[in-house]
Protein backbone atom coordinates (compact mmCIF):
# COMPACT_ATOMS: atom_id res chain seq x y z
CA UNK A 1 0.00 0.00 0.00
CA UNK A 2 1.08 3.46 -0.77
CA UNK A 3 2.69 5.61 2.06
CA UNK A 4 1.38 8.62 1.44
CA UNK A 5 -1.97 7.10 0.68
CA UNK A 6 -2.25 5.45 4.02
CA UNK A 7 -0.86 8.40 5.82
CA UNK A 8 -3.99 10.28 4.15
CA UNK A 9 -6.52 7.83 5.14
CA UNK A 10 -4.87 7.71 8.79
CA UNK A 11 -4.93 11.97 8.86
CA UNK A 12 -8.87 11.62 7.21
CA UNK A 13 -9.47 8.61 9.96
CA UNK A 14 -8.50 10.84 13.37
CA UNK A 15 -9.84 14.64 11.74
CA UNK A 16 -6.16 15.64 12.09
CA UNK A 17 -6.43 18.61 9.92
CA UNK A 18 -4.13 20.96 10.44
CA UNK A 19 -5.84 23.50 12.29
CA UNK A 20 -7.41 20.41 14.74
CA UNK A 21 -3.78 18.93 14.98
CA UNK A 22 -2.45 22.58 16.46
CA UNK A 23 -4.66 23.32 18.76
CA UNK A 24 -5.06 20.03 19.77
CA UNK A 25 -1.60 19.43 20.47
CA UNK A 26 -0.94 23.16 22.00
CA UNK A 27 -4.14 22.50 24.09
CA UNK A 28 -2.15 19.55 25.56
CA UNK A 29 0.27 22.13 25.96
CA UNK A 30 -1.64 24.49 27.82
CA UNK A 31 -4.08 22.57 29.65
CA UNK A 32 -0.99 20.80 30.89
CA UNK A 33 0.30 23.76 32.72
CA UNK A 34 -2.82 25.08 34.03
CA UNK A 35 -4.26 21.71 35.53
CA UNK A 36 -0.86 21.96 37.81
CA UNK A 37 -2.30 24.42 39.45
CA UNK A 38 -6.11 24.95 38.75
CA UNK A 39 -7.10 21.70 40.83
CA UNK A 40 -5.72 23.13 43.77
CA UNK A 41 -6.80 26.67 43.52
CA UNK A 42 -9.00 26.14 46.78
CA UNK A 43 -6.07 25.11 48.61
CA UNK A 44 -3.92 27.60 47.12
CA UNK A 45 -6.34 30.24 48.79
CA UNK A 46 -7.06 28.68 52.00
CA UNK A 47 -2.99 28.63 52.17
CA UNK A 48 -3.43 32.77 52.08
CA UNK A 49 -6.07 32.59 54.91
CA UNK A 50 -9.41 31.81 53.12
CA UNK A 51 -12.16 29.45 54.80
CA UNK A 52 -14.62 27.93 53.27
CA UNK A 53 -16.89 30.39 53.10
CA UNK A 54 -14.10 32.94 51.52
CA UNK A 55 -13.52 30.44 49.15
CA UNK A 56 -17.02 29.90 47.78
CA UNK A 57 -17.19 33.62 47.36
CA UNK A 58 -13.88 33.67 45.40
CA UNK A 59 -15.23 30.97 42.93
CA UNK A 60 -18.54 32.91 42.54
CA UNK A 61 -16.73 36.12 41.44
CA UNK A 62 -14.31 33.97 39.46
CA UNK A 63 -17.37 32.34 38.02
CA UNK A 64 -18.85 35.89 36.93
CA UNK A 65 -16.24 36.50 34.92
CA UNK A 66 -17.47 33.69 32.92
CA UNK A 67 -21.01 35.54 32.87
CA UNK A 68 -19.39 39.17 31.34
CA UNK A 69 -17.22 38.08 28.31
CA UNK A 70 -18.62 35.66 26.18
CA UNK A 71 -21.15 37.13 24.81
CA UNK A 72 -18.91 39.82 23.64
CA UNK A 73 -16.06 37.51 23.01
CA UNK A 74 -18.16 35.87 20.43
CA UNK A 75 -19.47 38.72 18.85
CA UNK A 76 -15.59 40.32 18.27
CA UNK A 77 -14.98 36.05 17.03
CA UNK A 78 -17.81 36.65 14.39
CA UNK A 79 -16.81 40.34 13.60
CA UNK A 80 -13.03 40.03 13.37
CA UNK A 81 -12.25 36.46 13.40
CA UNK A 82 -10.98 33.95 16.10
CA UNK A 83 -7.49 33.29 15.90
CA UNK A 84 -6.16 36.41 17.45
CA UNK A 85 -8.92 35.68 20.47
CA UNK A 86 -7.83 32.68 21.17
CA UNK A 87 -3.97 33.90 21.49
CA UNK A 88 -4.25 36.71 23.13
CA UNK A 89 -6.60 35.22 25.34
CA UNK A 90 -3.92 32.66 26.07
CA UNK A 91 -0.68 34.54 26.44
CA UNK A 92 -2.37 37.21 28.94
CA UNK A 93 -4.16 34.37 30.87
CA UNK A 94 -0.77 32.60 31.70
CA UNK A 95 1.07 35.85 32.48
CA UNK A 96 -1.44 35.77 35.43
CA UNK A 97 0.23 32.91 36.98
CA UNK A 98 3.53 34.74 37.14
CA UNK A 99 1.66 37.28 39.39
CA UNK A 100 0.06 35.15 41.52
CA UNK A 101 3.84 34.21 42.97
CA UNK A 102 3.86 37.64 44.49
CA UNK A 103 0.41 37.73 45.97
CA UNK A 104 0.33 37.90 49.65
CA UNK A 105 -3.13 38.53 50.43
CA UNK A 106 -5.50 35.67 49.35
CA UNK A 107 -8.01 38.54 48.26
CA UNK A 108 -5.33 40.20 45.96
CA UNK A 109 -5.33 36.35 44.58
CA UNK A 110 -8.63 36.24 43.82
CA UNK A 111 -8.38 39.85 41.84
CA UNK A 112 -5.56 38.20 39.78
CA UNK A 113 -7.40 35.47 39.30
CA UNK A 114 -10.52 37.11 38.26
CA UNK A 115 -8.21 38.54 35.69
CA UNK A 116 -7.17 35.07 34.33
CA UNK A 117 -10.47 34.34 34.40
CA UNK A 118 -11.58 36.77 31.92
CA UNK A 119 -8.65 36.59 29.70
CA UNK A 120 -9.20 32.37 29.75
CA UNK A 121 -12.85 32.64 29.19
CA UNK A 122 -12.54 35.55 26.69
CA UNK A 123 -11.83 33.44 23.50
CA UNK A 124 -13.44 30.20 24.25
CA UNK A 125 -16.93 30.63 21.73
CA UNK A 126 -13.77 31.27 19.21
CA UNK A 127 -12.34 28.28 20.06
CA UNK A 128 -15.29 26.29 19.62
CA UNK A 129 -16.37 27.83 16.46
CA UNK A 130 -12.70 27.47 14.43
CA UNK A 131 -12.70 23.79 15.41
CA UNK A 132 -16.02 23.56 13.98
CA UNK A 133 -15.43 25.25 10.75
CA UNK A 134 -11.64 23.63 10.03
CA UNK A 135 -13.19 20.30 9.16
CA UNK A 136 -16.74 19.06 7.24
CA UNK A 137 -20.03 19.26 8.81
CA UNK A 138 -19.67 15.56 9.37
CA UNK A 139 -16.35 15.21 10.88
CA UNK A 140 -17.27 17.42 13.83
CA UNK A 141 -17.72 15.08 16.41
CA UNK A 142 -14.44 13.08 15.27
CA UNK A 143 -12.27 16.55 15.44
CA UNK A 144 -14.23 17.17 18.80
CA UNK A 145 -12.97 13.71 20.32
CA UNK A 146 -9.87 13.82 18.50
CA UNK A 147 -9.33 17.64 20.05
CA UNK A 148 -10.45 16.76 23.79
CA UNK A 149 -8.26 13.20 23.17
CA UNK A 150 -5.28 14.79 22.76
CA UNK A 151 -5.78 17.96 25.08
CA UNK A 152 -7.07 15.63 27.96
CA UNK A 153 -3.12 14.21 27.91
CA UNK A 154 -2.30 17.35 29.77
CA UNK A 155 -5.14 17.18 32.39
CA UNK A 156 -4.08 13.82 33.31
CA UNK A 157 -0.31 14.25 33.67
CA UNK A 158 -1.04 17.51 34.79
CA UNK A 159 -2.50 17.07 38.56
CA UNK A 160 -0.42 14.46 39.13
CA UNK A 161 2.77 16.41 38.02
CA UNK A 162 1.33 19.66 40.11
CA UNK A 163 0.48 17.60 43.30
CA UNK A 164 4.28 15.96 42.90
CA UNK A 165 6.56 20.01 43.04
CA UNK A 166 4.14 21.02 45.69
CA UNK A 167 6.24 18.74 47.47
CA UNK A 168 9.27 20.35 46.19
CA UNK A 169 9.03 24.52 46.27
CA UNK A 170 5.21 24.93 47.15
CA UNK A 171 2.66 26.82 44.95
CA UNK A 172 5.68 29.00 43.32
CA UNK A 173 7.22 26.26 41.63
CA UNK A 174 3.97 25.00 40.00
CA UNK A 175 2.91 28.57 39.04
CA UNK A 176 6.23 29.46 37.39
CA UNK A 177 6.44 26.65 35.59
CA UNK A 178 2.80 26.69 34.51
CA UNK A 179 3.23 30.57 33.40
CA UNK A 180 6.23 29.74 30.94
CA UNK A 181 4.80 26.85 29.46
CA UNK A 182 1.30 29.12 28.94
CA UNK A 183 3.47 31.69 27.28
CA UNK A 184 4.84 29.24 25.31
CA UNK A 185 2.30 27.68 23.51
CA UNK A 186 0.53 30.81 22.90
CA UNK A 187 3.35 32.07 20.78
CA UNK A 188 3.37 28.86 18.94
CA UNK A 189 -0.55 29.47 18.36
CA UNK A 190 0.05 32.65 17.10
CA UNK A 191 2.43 30.98 14.68
CA UNK A 192 0.98 27.65 13.05
CA UNK A 193 -3.07 28.53 13.75
CA UNK A 194 -4.88 29.36 10.72
CA UNK A 195 -7.85 31.66 10.51
CA UNK A 196 -11.41 30.15 9.01
CA UNK A 197 -13.21 33.56 9.18
CA UNK A 198 -11.15 35.27 5.96
CA UNK A 199 -11.82 35.68 2.01
CA UNK A 200 -14.94 34.64 0.80
CA UNK A 201 -16.59 33.12 3.91
CA UNK A 202 -15.96 36.52 5.71
CA UNK A 203 -18.38 38.48 3.05
CA UNK A 204 -20.47 35.65 2.99
CA UNK A 205 -20.95 35.44 6.94
CA UNK A 206 -21.41 39.38 7.12
CA UNK A 207 -24.39 39.60 3.82
CA UNK A 208 -26.05 36.59 6.01
CA UNK A 209 -25.83 38.63 8.89
CA UNK A 210 -27.48 41.27 7.25
CA UNK A 211 -30.02 39.21 6.35
CA UNK A 212 -31.03 37.74 9.63
CA UNK A 213 -31.00 41.20 10.63
CA UNK A 214 -33.96 42.07 9.32
CA UNK A 215 -35.96 38.35 10.18
CA UNK A 216 -35.44 35.38 12.52
CA UNK A 217 -35.08 31.65 12.48
CA UNK A 218 -37.71 30.51 14.97
CA UNK A 219 -37.11 26.86 13.96
CA UNK A 220 -33.70 26.99 15.84
CA UNK A 221 -34.97 29.11 18.86
CA UNK A 222 -36.22 26.40 20.86
CA UNK A 223 -33.72 24.04 20.89
CA UNK A 224 -31.34 26.95 21.12
CA UNK A 225 -33.65 27.91 24.37
CA UNK A 226 -33.52 24.68 26.05
CA UNK A 227 -29.80 23.86 25.05
CA UNK A 228 -28.92 27.11 26.94
CA UNK A 229 -31.18 25.89 30.02
CA UNK A 230 -29.08 22.92 29.82
CA UNK A 231 -25.74 24.77 30.24
CA UNK A 232 -26.92 26.88 33.06
CA UNK A 233 -28.30 24.05 34.88
CA UNK A 234 -24.75 22.08 34.16
CA UNK A 235 -22.93 25.35 35.24
CA UNK A 236 -24.93 25.42 38.48
CA UNK A 237 -23.60 22.02 39.49
CA UNK A 238 -20.15 22.71 38.08
CA UNK A 239 -19.88 25.80 40.59
CA UNK A 240 -21.05 24.34 43.41
CA UNK A 241 -19.30 21.40 43.48
CA UNK A 242 -15.86 22.06 41.86
CA UNK A 243 -14.45 24.42 44.61
CA UNK A 244 -14.92 22.06 46.97
CA UNK A 245 -13.59 18.51 45.63
CA UNK A 246 -10.22 19.42 46.70
CA UNK A 247 -11.15 20.25 49.64
CA UNK A 248 -13.73 17.58 50.89
CA UNK A 249 -10.97 15.33 49.81
CA UNK A 250 -8.39 16.27 51.88
CA UNK A 251 -10.34 16.78 55.21
CA UNK A 252 -13.86 14.53 54.92
CA UNK A 253 -12.21 11.27 52.82
CA UNK A 254 -8.63 12.04 54.69
CA UNK A 255 -6.92 12.41 50.94
CA UNK A 256 -2.78 13.50 50.56
CA UNK A 257 -2.13 16.41 47.92
CA UNK A 258 -0.21 13.31 46.53
CA UNK A 259 -3.19 11.47 46.23
CA UNK A 260 -5.31 13.98 45.23
CA UNK A 261 -2.92 14.93 41.93
CA UNK A 262 -3.54 11.03 41.69
CA UNK A 263 -6.51 11.24 41.89
CA UNK A 264 -7.60 13.69 39.01
CA UNK A 265 -4.85 12.23 37.09
CA UNK A 266 -6.39 8.68 36.55
CA UNK A 267 -9.49 10.45 36.12
CA UNK A 268 -8.25 12.72 33.24
CA UNK A 269 -6.35 9.83 31.96
CA UNK A 270 -9.83 7.90 32.08
CA UNK A 271 -10.97 10.56 29.50
CA UNK A 272 -8.38 11.26 27.42
CA UNK A 273 -8.19 7.90 26.47
CA UNK A 274 -12.61 7.96 25.81
CA UNK A 275 -11.97 10.94 24.00
CA UNK A 276 -10.54 8.79 20.85
CA UNK A 277 -13.69 6.48 20.29
CA UNK A 278 -16.07 9.42 21.71
CA UNK A 279 -16.87 10.44 17.78
CA UNK A 280 -17.98 7.04 16.57
CA UNK A 281 -19.84 6.62 19.70
CA UNK A 282 -22.09 9.84 18.93
CA UNK A 283 -22.38 8.70 14.89
CA UNK A 284 -23.79 5.37 16.41
CA UNK A 285 -26.31 6.19 19.30
CA UNK A 286 -26.79 9.51 18.88
CA UNK A 287 -25.33 13.23 19.70
CA UNK A 288 -28.54 13.66 21.98
CA UNK A 289 -28.75 10.17 23.23
CA UNK A 290 -25.22 10.42 24.42
CA UNK A 291 -25.29 13.17 26.72
CA UNK A 292 -28.84 11.85 28.05
CA UNK A 293 -27.03 8.90 29.44
CA UNK A 294 -23.54 10.43 29.85
CA UNK A 295 -25.44 12.99 32.34
CA UNK A 296 -27.30 10.32 34.07
CA UNK A 297 -24.55 8.39 34.88
CA UNK A 298 -21.89 11.02 35.67
CA UNK A 299 -24.83 12.64 38.50
CA UNK A 300 -25.59 9.40 39.82
CA UNK A 301 -21.79 8.49 40.73
CA UNK A 302 -21.56 11.27 42.71
CA UNK A 303 -23.24 9.67 45.57
CA UNK A 304 -20.99 6.99 46.09
CA UNK A 305 -18.19 8.83 45.59
CA UNK A 306 -18.83 11.08 48.55
CA UNK A 307 -18.75 8.19 50.70
CA UNK A 308 -15.59 6.17 49.66
CA UNK A 309 -14.91 3.82 52.11
CA UNK A 310 -11.04 3.86 50.53
CA UNK A 311 -8.85 6.00 48.70
CA UNK A 312 -8.82 3.37 45.64
CA UNK A 313 -12.60 3.94 45.66
CA UNK A 314 -12.54 7.15 45.35
CA UNK A 315 -10.17 7.16 42.85
CA UNK A 316 -12.12 4.54 40.55
CA UNK A 317 -15.72 6.21 41.25
CA UNK A 318 -14.38 9.82 40.46
CA UNK A 319 -12.64 8.62 36.70
CA UNK A 320 -15.95 6.91 36.12
CA UNK A 321 -17.33 10.18 36.49
CA UNK A 322 -14.92 11.86 34.81
CA UNK A 323 -15.41 9.37 31.48
CA UNK A 324 -19.03 10.30 31.41
CA UNK A 325 -18.70 14.04 31.75
CA UNK A 326 -15.90 13.79 28.99
CA UNK A 327 -18.16 11.90 26.72
CA UNK A 328 -21.63 15.03 28.16
CA UNK A 329 -18.58 17.44 27.22
CA UNK A 330 -17.78 16.31 23.38
CA UNK A 331 -21.56 15.61 22.44
CA UNK A 332 -22.20 19.25 23.79
CA UNK A 333 -19.53 20.89 21.46
CA UNK A 334 -21.19 19.14 18.26
CA UNK A 335 -24.64 19.32 19.38
CA UNK A 336 -24.19 22.96 19.65
CA UNK A 337 -22.16 23.41 16.38
CA UNK A 338 -24.70 21.78 14.45
CA UNK A 339 -27.63 23.87 16.07
CA UNK A 340 -25.83 27.01 14.70
CA UNK A 341 -24.16 27.88 12.04
CA UNK A 342 -21.12 30.26 11.00
CA UNK A 343 -22.30 33.61 10.45
CA UNK A 344 -23.79 33.47 14.11
CA UNK A 345 -21.74 30.63 15.80
CA UNK A 346 -19.41 32.13 18.49
CA UNK A 347 -22.13 34.80 19.07
CA UNK A 348 -24.58 31.90 19.72
CA UNK A 349 -22.06 30.41 22.13
CA UNK A 350 -20.74 33.06 23.81
CA UNK A 351 -24.74 34.49 24.51
CA UNK A 352 -25.44 30.59 26.06
CA UNK A 353 -21.91 30.73 27.97
CA UNK A 354 -23.01 34.19 29.54
CA UNK A 355 -26.55 33.02 30.31
CA UNK A 356 -24.96 29.91 32.26
CA UNK A 357 -22.43 31.70 33.88
CA UNK A 358 -24.54 33.66 35.60
CA UNK A 359 -26.31 31.20 37.08
CA UNK A 360 -23.09 29.36 37.83
CA UNK A 361 -21.72 32.82 39.41
CA UNK A 362 -24.13 32.22 42.54
CA UNK A 363 -23.41 28.49 42.65
CA UNK A 364 -20.03 28.39 44.64
CA UNK A 365 -20.89 30.86 47.55
CA UNK A 366 -24.77 28.42 47.74
CA UNK A 367 -22.30 25.36 48.04
CA UNK A 368 -20.31 27.30 50.81
CA UNK A 369 -23.53 27.97 52.82
CA UNK A 370 -24.62 24.41 52.68
CA UNK A 371 -21.48 22.91 53.69
CA UNK A 372 -21.51 25.09 56.68
CA UNK A 373 -24.93 25.13 57.96
CA UNK A 374 -26.08 21.79 57.39
CA UNK A 375 -22.77 18.99 56.43
CA UNK A 376 -20.23 19.20 53.37
CA UNK A 377 -22.56 15.66 51.98
CA UNK A 378 -25.03 17.56 51.14
CA UNK A 379 -23.30 20.06 48.90
CA UNK A 380 -22.51 16.67 46.45
CA UNK A 381 -26.65 15.60 47.21
CA UNK A 382 -27.38 18.79 45.52
CA UNK A 383 -25.07 18.46 42.77
CA UNK A 384 -26.38 14.82 41.90
CA UNK A 385 -30.25 15.96 42.50
CA UNK A 386 -29.87 19.04 39.91
CA UNK A 387 -28.14 17.30 37.77
CA UNK A 388 -30.78 14.03 37.24
CA UNK A 389 -32.91 17.18 36.36
CA UNK A 390 -30.95 18.46 33.70
CA UNK A 391 -32.07 15.56 31.43
CA UNK A 392 -35.60 16.64 31.31
CA UNK A 393 -34.74 19.65 29.33
CA UNK A 394 -32.29 18.05 27.33
CA UNK A 395 -34.71 15.63 26.14
CA UNK A 396 -36.75 18.17 24.69
CA UNK A 397 -34.17 19.24 22.36
CA UNK A 398 -34.57 18.27 18.60
CA UNK A 399 -31.30 16.95 17.19
CA UNK A 400 -30.64 18.20 13.98
CA UNK A 401 -27.51 19.78 11.86
CA UNK A 402 -27.61 23.24 10.10
CA UNK A 403 -25.01 22.83 7.90
CA UNK A 404 -22.69 25.38 6.73
CA UNK A 405 -23.62 25.24 2.32
CA UNK A 406 -26.73 26.30 3.47
CA UNK A 407 -25.54 29.97 4.15
CA UNK A 408 -24.10 30.12 1.37
CA UNK A 409 -27.32 28.79 -0.85
CA UNK A 410 -29.00 31.49 1.05
CA UNK A 411 -26.59 34.64 0.26
CA UNK A 412 -26.71 33.54 -3.53
CA UNK A 413 -30.53 33.72 -3.44
CA UNK A 414 -30.95 36.69 -1.18
CA UNK A 415 -28.72 38.14 -4.11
Amino acid sequence: MNTSYLRRKIVEFISLETNVLVLSLTGFLLNFAAQTFQPFTSLYLMSLGADVAQVGLAFAFLSFAIAIVTLPGGMIADRFGRKMLIVVGNFTGFLCYFLLVLIGPWQLAVIVLFIQSLMSTFYQPAYTAIIAESVPDEERGNAFGTFFFIVSIGYFVGPMVGGYLYGFGGFSTILYGAGFLGVSGSLIRLVWIRETLTGKRRKTVDAVRIERSRRSLPHFGRDLKFLTVVSSMVGFVYGVMFPYVPVFATEILNISKFDLGLMFSVSSFAQFMISFPAGKIIRKVGTKTLMTLANICSSALIVPWIYSPSISFAICIYTLTGVFTQLFTIANQTLTSNLTSIETRASTIGLITTVSGLVGAISPYLGSLIWIRINPQSVFLVVTAVGLLTSIPLIAIKERMLVERDASSRLEAHN
